[in-house]
This record gives structure tokens, C-alpha cells and sequence, in this order.
């Protein structure tokens, strides 16, 4: 075997034992040579080197086995060797989220940015990252950066940008001028599929998450991996075309079953300009007509995307990632009751994990394997 081939070897051997010690803490020496089939002393071996570089940390024996013998030493995860910030950068607000490195929330906070510039969210953002307030005290400090762009996004460049204006490159300039740890710049309904794979304990493969806020946008999941298509353009199924009869006309599907959409309808039909997402569901809740009407049509909308995603994609799982849907059970239920009449393999439809919090979280799963360069090897994490 080669120099090259050996480094080779034990760089994969060391991704993998730090993968099975991360999900599977806590765990022996022992317990990880028989899981991977390695020998004990290439485990030994890889988890010095591991420990020397503080990823992993000796916690202390566990109970011996039936046949007597020495305690076991157990291995445990260095969650708090450094943390991640993850930000999400809507229309209205920008949040803010700190992790440690097992996903753990460190700190999270919301910012009011409706009519800032991308200039000024930015140094919004840069000044949390400066003044450090509510930031973990950890060995590493911040390791990586994410930061979720409502927008298509290739290569850490902002391609189409339909609700805060920004140059391809702006985000990805602003940071790295500043900052001396990575940053990931993503699709926000890219992370929330990133989420649904990495923080809800799943083992599906394929699945495809479907974000309903103020576009319609869905981030997939192949074969384990993200799925980003040309120049990141897989997953703008808001832009697929339907038929409004009403307008006698094609048109995209989110401009009729958005969230935007939706408040916008009530307020047309309502006469009150004034209207907003938390008065929109008073009136769901106190069974207005008129907004009941709407809500039908959403779920039945709602369920014909589906439908189409379904069969262009076969998932094991589509996930629902919307707050309106989440808070209001009924509307659920009935987006499923409307899907399981199009078609006979229904599979599973599920309410999208942390609704409030999926985008930063599956950010915050993209800076983790990144600082561990574990690459697209499976990570379990959680946020409590």
C-alpha cells in the first residue's frame, strides 16, 4: 500500500469512528471496533488521535460484562468544543440561532428587519457576531457559519433573490471579509429538508420537505443526500403552473395557496387591507365563511402539489414545513384527506420537525459537518 493510500485509509477510518461516536454516544472502544468492523487497535489508534485533537472525550467506565474483566472506558462526543450560528434571513425579520456542535440550541433570537436593506441585515447580523451575547463559552468558539437566503442559491451565490434584493455575491463577500471560519450560504427550504433528515431520528432515504411561507418552495432528499439540480434550482415547485378558473388564466401555484396568498385573499374579500397572518386564523378559528372557503382551496391546492411532487419524485415521505399548517390541526387533516383521494400509494405525510426553528437547525447541520469535514456522512442530531 502507498503513503497516499495509507493517509487514505486512516483518514476515512478516523471519519467514520468520529461519525459513530457522535451518534452513538456514550460507547467503548470495544463496542465501536464490532460495530465497524475494525481491529481493536486501529480503533485505539484512530480515537488517541481523535481525543488529541479534543473531538472526542473519556467519560468515565460503564459496567462490566457477566464474564467479569475490566470496566470498559467509555467515549462520548465533544459537543462543546465549539458552537455554530446559523441565520435566517426573511422578509420581515431576520433570526438568529446558536448551537453546539451536537445541534444543542445555545441561544436564539429574533430580529424585526421589515424595510432594512441587505446592507443593514448584514450588519445586524455581524454585530451578533461581534458583541457575542448569549454565546456559549467553548474551547473553539465559532466554527462555522450558516446563513439561509429565501432565494436560489449555486455555490454560495444568490442567483434570484424575489423578496430582499441582493447582488449573486453579497452575503458570501460580507462574511468572509469578516469572519475566519466557514460560511454556508443555502435555500432556506433546502435546510428545513436538511432538518427533517438530520434532526428528526429518521432512517428515510428519500423525502421531500415542502416549505409553505411566503412562496412555496421544497427541498429534497435523494438517496440520503441533498438535491440541488441545475445551478440550485431543484425545488422552486411554487412556480409550477396551475389553472385559475377564476382568472380564466395560468398561473403559479404559490401566488394561490401561499401564506401570503392566502392573507392576501382574505383581505380582498374581507375589504381590510389591515389584516395579518394571526387575524386571518382568528377568523379560520371563528368559522368564518368566507375564510373557510379560502382554507378549502388552499388544502385541496396544497394537495394537488403534493400530488405532483409524488410522482415526479416517489418519496418515501413528504414533510409539511408551514406554521399555519402546524397551528391549525384541521387544516392538516384535511390536506391529507384530500391528498389520499388522487392517488392509491399515499405514503407518509408528516408535519415538518421544529417548524418554528427547521431552517436555522439545518444550518446549523451543515456548519457541524463541515468543522468535522465529515462530508455527507449521516449525523444524528438534536436540539434539547
Amino acid at each position: 500500500m502507498t503513503p497516499t493510500s495509507k493517509n487514505l485509509v486512516r483518514r476515512l477510518n478516523e471519519q467514520n469512528v468520529l461519525q459513530h461516536v457522535f451518534n452513538n454516544s456514550p460507547i467503548s472502544r470495544a463496542q465501536v471496533s464490532k460495530d465497524l468492523k475494525l481491529n481493536k487497535v486501529t480503533v485505539s489508534q484512530v480515537v488517541m488521535t481523535l481525543i488529541d485533537q479534543h473531538f472526542i472525550t473519556e467519560v468515565g467506565e460503564a459496567e462490566s460484562s457477566r464474564r467479569g474483566g475490566r470496566k470498559p472506558v467509555m467515549l462520548r462526543f465533544n459537543a462543546q468544543l465549539g458552537y455554530t450560528v446559523a441565520f435566517d434571513v426573511g422578509v420581515e425579520y431576520v433570526d438568529m440561532m446558536v448551537n453546539y456542535l451536537d445541534g444543542r440550541i445555545a441561544h436564539f433570537k429574533r430580529f424585526e428587519a421589515l424595510g432594512l436593506s441587505i446592507m443593514e441585515r448584514l450588519d445586524l447580523m455581524n454585530t451578533q457576531l461581534t458583541q457575542q451575547i448569549g454565546f456559549p463559552e467553548t474551547e473553539r468558539g465559532l466554527v462555522g457559519i450558516a446563513v439561509a437566503v429565501h432565494a436560489v442559491i449555486f455555490n454560495g451565490q444568490v442567483l434570484d433573490s424575489p423578496f430582499v434584493k441582493m447582488a449573486p455575491s453579497t452575503v458570501l463577500d460580507y462574511f468572509t471579509a469578516r469572519v475566519n471560519v466557514p460560511v454556508v450560504i443555502e435555500n432556506e427550504a433546502n435546510l428545513a429538508a436538511v432538518c427533517q433528515r438530520d434532526f428528526a431520528n429518521t432512517t428515510v432515504s428519500n423525502q421531500i420537505t415542502i416549505s409553505i411561507h411566503k412562496g412555496i418552495g421544497a427541498g429534497i432528499i435523494i438517496n440520503g443526500k441533498l438535491y440541488r439540480g441545475m445551478d440550485g434550482r431543484a425545488g422552486e415547485i411554487g412556480r409550477s403552473l396551475v389553472f385559475d378558473a377564476k382568472q380564466n388564466e395560468y398561473c403559479k401555484i404559490e401566488s394561490l395557496c401561499s401564506e401570503d396568498a392566502i392573507i392576501d385573499q382574505v383581505r380582498t374579500v374581507k375589504g381590510n387591507a389591515a389584516l395579518d397572518r394571526r387575524s386571518v386564523l382568528s377568523l379560520y378559528d371563528a368559522k368564518d365563511p368566507d375564510v373557510l372557503e379560502i382554507m378549502e382551496r388552499f388544502c385541496r391546492l396544497t394537495a394537488v402539489l403534493m400530488h405532483n411532487v409524488a410522482n415526479a419524485y416517489a418519496p418515501t415521505e413528504i414533510i409539511l414545513n408551514s406554521a399555519m399548517i402546524a397551528t391549525r390541526p384541521a387544516l392538516f387533516t384535511m390536506i391529507k384527506e384530500e391528498f389520499s383521494g388522487m392517488r392509491d400509494n399515499v405514503g407518509t405525510i408528516k408535519l415538518a420537525y421544529d417548524v418554528d426553528h427547521a431552517v436555522l437547525l439545518g444550518g446549523c447541520s451543515l456548519c457541524v459537518h463541515q468543522a468535522l469535514d465529515l462530508g455527507a456522512l449521516t449525523l444524528r442530531l438534536s436540539a434539547s
